[in-house]
């Protein structure tokens, strides 16, 4: 949406955007079809593996996801018919800690071959520490953690990025809905690692090929959802829209479309006092509440977010196993962070903070859609009965740090390295 927005701004301006599917004369669209990669990568799980158990450290319930947990688990089953896939969400894209969480807890129930849709390799290396196999993403991950990594469905943007780049220099740009494929070169499979058997290799290499020249398809009947019903008749493919629009499990996935309750940290003691709601009665003591934490930045940063963070480590030592707490990090503000703020509230959170100025109106939005749940805003103004604002004065430190940083200076020359002209920060 902000690339429509400013396209509309720059009528001049070429503009492409990777993943999406709204255009303009000005805006074109590109992405591929890794579900043909994600089925070719889950034919070596599927030979690879002993204990038939599988596990998917997954981002976020969105057709795209879904569809290549799918891909892999048709490769897995095609190989090995008794092969199943376990799924747990991590609710972020750049997690480390959350994937490696998330890792750990599929390693622990007895999965011997982890794949992955994340952006770092925390999954591979948790599978490696275990003693097991994996499957990287995006990049030949084999190159960062070693041979355990059996291969990775790979991305190749340089020659189709280079075309556009050359069609904006001859004037011949048009606008396009790009969806490319394994013989068009924009997906890939890594190199296998030497661990892979040489007729494995030879197994999905011609099957590669079959792929390439036309001859076989990902997504064909006869295909059956998790719970067993026929989505799918023999014959029958999926076509592009439907596989864009994929939003059930095949057979032999097991999870929830939902975010996954392993991540969630068990809290102890008394619920939180009554009062936080703006002035509103006090609902119904709990005997348990889910709160929620959504962070613009890691908790890593060892700055606001840290700080932000130790506050919810303070509540999970403070309070009892009457409370569940999770959190999400790197959320950017706008309408993504209404999307993170209203999936929360979806699946029943009591309480949510959020907690960056820019949160405010995402917020604000999400609280009148949830009367019944209440939210909490960091560095914010804007209130409703069931949402309330915290901050503190923090000019009475920055005045106190100022008479040291006064009397230390040498050069009478004092610097300030400030993030945006708002009145907190002037």
């Amino acid at each position: 949406d902000p690339t429509v927005t400013v396209a509309q701004e720059f009528p001049d301006t070429k503009f492409v955007h990777i993943s999406g599917y709204k255009t303009a004369p000005n805006l074109s669209t590109v992405f591929g079809a890794m579900e043909e990669a994600r089925y070719l990568s889950g034919l070596v799980a599927g030979k690879m593996t002993k204990t038939n158990k599988l596990g998917f450290v997954a981002a976020f319930p969105i057709p795209e996801v879904i569809r290549g947990i799918n891909a892999f688990t048709q490769g897995a089953r095609e190989a090995n018919p008794n092969a199943e896939v376990s799924v747990v969400w991590t609710n972020t894209w750049f997690g480390p800690p959350q994937e490696k969480e998330a890792a750990d807890a599929l390693l622990a129930q007895g999965v011997d071959v982890i794949a992955q849709h994340q952006d770092t390799t925390e999954p591979q290396k948790a599978a490696a520490d275990a003693g097991g196999y994996s499957v990287g993403y995006d990049s030949d991950m084999g190159k960062f953690v070693g041979d355990t990594v059996l291969t990775s469905p790979v991305w190749n943007w340089g020659p189709k990025y280079t075309e556009i780049a050359q069609s904006v220099l001859d004037g011949t740009f048009k606008s396009e809905s790009y969806y490319g494929h394994l013989k068009d070169g924009i997906v890939d499979l890594a190199p296998y690692s030497a661990k892979v058997p040489a007729d494995v290799v030879k197994m999905v290499d011609a099957r590669k090929q079959e792929i390439k020249d036309g001859k076989f398809e990902v997504f064909c009947g006869p295909l059956k959802s998790a719970d067993g019903k026929e989505v799918l008749a023999a014959g029958k493919c999926l076509n592009l829209d439907e596989k864009l629009n994929m939003d059930f499990f095949i057979e032999g996935v097991k999870g929830e479309l939902a975010a996954s309750k392993q991540l969630e940290k068990p809290l102890v003691g008394e619920p939180a006092p009554a009062g936080m709601t703006g002035g509103a009665a006090a609902a119904p003591a709990k005997e348990k509440a889910k709160v929620a934490f959504v962070y613009v930045a890691p908790i890593g940063d060892m700055g606001w977010t840290w700080a932000q963070d130790q506050g919810r480590l303070a509540v999970e030592k403070a309070l009892g196993d009457k409370v569940e707490t999770a959190y999400i990090e790197n959320v950017p503000e706008g309408p993504e962070a209404e999307r993170v703020i209203r999936d929360f509230a979806q699946k029943g959170y009591d309480l949510i903070f959020t907690t960056s100025f820019g949160f405010m109106d995402p917020t604000v939005t999400v609280a009148q859609e949830f009367p019944d749940t209440k939210f909490v805003h960091i560095s914010g103004y804007k209130t409703a009965p069931n949402l309330s604002t915290v901050f503190g004065a923090m000019e009475e430190a920055r005045y106190l740090s100022g008479l040291v940083a006064g009397k230390m200076t040498k050069t009478n020359k004092l610097g300030f390295v400030a993030a945006f002209p708002i009145p907190e920060v002037i």
